[in-house]
């Protein structure tokens, strides 16, 4: 390979060797317009993320508020549970004898004494069961 190098002419070795131990560089104007450039792209993806997880963070506090709601009102729903204690009891039938004494005439007799006997009942064994 020497050989080949040494028919080529003393100033185009010379330039060679001076092209390729020049860095080349690049125009402040072009490296302006690139560091812009690359600075816009970055923070529009900055932006980006911060909505996604901004509208994440909305969605999961949604789900579960809905959820808590749902579960909250399904474990609390009984319709003979009156005061809402979480049991049936006599308690409850009293409540509405309190409230068809003051005028709901939406509460039966026929419903007080069915949530009576609902609250307490004796099996055969001569105990109270529920």
């Amino acid at each position: 390979m020497a050989n080949d190098f040494d028919q080529l002419p003393a100033d185009l070795i010379n330039q060679l060797r001076q092209s390729a131990q020049t860095p080349s560089s690049i125009p402040v104007e072009l490296d302006a317009v690139i560091l812009h450039d690359a600075s816009s792209s970055i923070s529009r993806r900055r932006r980006l993320r911060k909505m996604i997880l901004a509208a994440a963070s909305l969605s999961a506090a949604a789900c579960l508020t809905i959820f808590g709601t749902l579960w909250f009102s399904a474990q609390s729903y009984d319709p003979d549970d009156i005061n809402h204690d979480g049991r049936i009891s006599i308690a409850d039938a009293f409540t509405l004898a309190r409230k068809q004494a003051a005028g709901d005439a939406t509460i039966t007799q026929q419903r007080i004494d069915q949530l009576a006997l609902a609250s307490v009942r004796l099996d055969n064994s001569g105990g109270a069961a529920r």
